[in-house]
């Protein structure tokens, strides 16, 4: 805002000297002293922080003109509107009252000077306006900012507190699940084994005594210890996840890191019996699919990437397409011979097409050798 108001005077004062030495120099010291006084004063004026100051510098100001204007020079005049835009905004008055008392010179000037004065007037009115008003939107902006990084701090304390609690709930989670599978194998296993130790020595004092109670003896022990065992591979089989969830997930997951880094939207489609897919299988659809991302965000420009995984009779299906520009002569890199070679090892192949958008199609047979 400053800087406008500052060259607005500049070009007024820029044009009433440059008027005054075109003419025949009179009273040549009294007009630079009061051109020295103004400018000095307009400049101690953006210098000053307080209100009151400004008011002070631009009334010395308003008055240095007048003096100026009724006993050196009538041109100096010119200088004037701005000064009284500046004071009177300064008290927050209507737009109106200002151009008002700015308009009042134009009683007191002759007809020549009339239509400049009233052009400077107009111009300095419009400067000054635009200014007020930037200065007022700035201001405005710069709240909304402090509210919107206000928001933005409590909002990102928010998330590293809502973080901080899924941590600590996934520890307790995982402390729990211990706590519960060490209960159960004591619970089950302990009992067993502790009542299967007492059994076998009651059977060593019995061995040669009594070969008969003996041999019941182990006999239960076995019995107790298979049991226990069964229980054993219950406990497991109960914790343990299976196969086609850690591959779907793990392949659920490669693709949310994908768009995530690289702002690129993926989907996911899947049909038929997931848990015909052994871990083999999944290990190379995850390594193709890692591969095709790859090559798509090298080289297709595409903004949506596709995986389609089917589960047919005698074989497994996994599409990697996107709608990139494709490829009519597919090159291939050591990207595609890598998912070839890597397919090719339990017999199956890879087939890449790049007509439309490009597409890495893996089929891999379901009896994997």
């Amino acid at each position: 805002m400053e800087n406008w108001l500052i060259l607005n005077k500049l070009i007024i004062l820029a044009y009433y000297i440059l008027v005054y030495a075109g003419h025949e120099i009179r009273n040549t010291t009294a007009v630079v002293l009061c051109i020295l006084i103004y400018v000095s004063v307009n400049t101690g004026l953006y210098i000053v922080k307080s209100d009151l100051l400004k008011k002070g510098l631009l009334l010395v100001s308003i008055s240095v003109i007048i003096y100026g204007f009724v006993d050196i020079n009538a041109l100096l005049i010119l200088l004037l509107p701005i000064n009284i835009f500046e004071f009177l905004f300064l008290s927050t008055l209507g737009w109106w009252l200002p151009l008002l008392i700015a308009a009042t010179p134009l009683l007191l000037i002759n007809k020549d000077g009339l239509a400049l004065y009233l052009l400077v007037c107009s111009f300095s009115y419009l400067v000054y306006h635009l200014a007020h008003n930037s200065k007022h939107s700035i201001k405005g902006l710069r709240e909304v900012n402090d509210e919107l990084r206000e928001k933005v701090y409590l909002l990102t304390y928010q998330f590293d507190h809502d973080l901080d609690f899924q941590r600590q709930l996934n520890v307790l989670s995982q402390l729990e699940e211990r706590h519960s599978i060490a209960q159960e194998i004591h619970d089950r296993v302990g009992h067993a084994i502790a009542g299967s130790l007492i059994q076998l020595e009651a059977a060593g004092l019995l061995v040669e005594r009594d070969q008969s109670k003996t041999r019941d003896i182990i006999q239960n022990v076995i019995s107790v210890l298979r049991e226990g065992m069964e229980n054993i591979r219950a406990a497991l089989r109960n914790i343990t996840p299976a196969v086609e969830q850690l591959g779907i997930n793990r392949v659920k997951v490669l693709l949310d890191e994908f768009t995530v880094n690289n702002h690129l939207k993926t989907s996911l489609v899947y049909s038929g019996n997931l848990e015909r897919i052994v871990p083999i299988q999944w290990k190379v659809i995850t390594d193709n699919l890692g591969e095709s991302l790859t090559n798509a965000l090298k080289y297709s420009g595409a903004t949506m990437i596709s995986l389609k995984i089917e589960v047919l009779n005698k074989f497994v299906k996994a599409e990697v397409s996107d709608n990139g520009h494709g490829a009519f002569i597919v090159k291939k890199g050591l990207g595609i011979c890598g998912m070839e070679e890597r397919s090719g090892r339990i017999g199956g192949k890879v087939v890449v097409d790049g007509s439309k958008g490009f597409s890495v199609i893996t089929l891999l047979p379901m009896e994997v050798e």
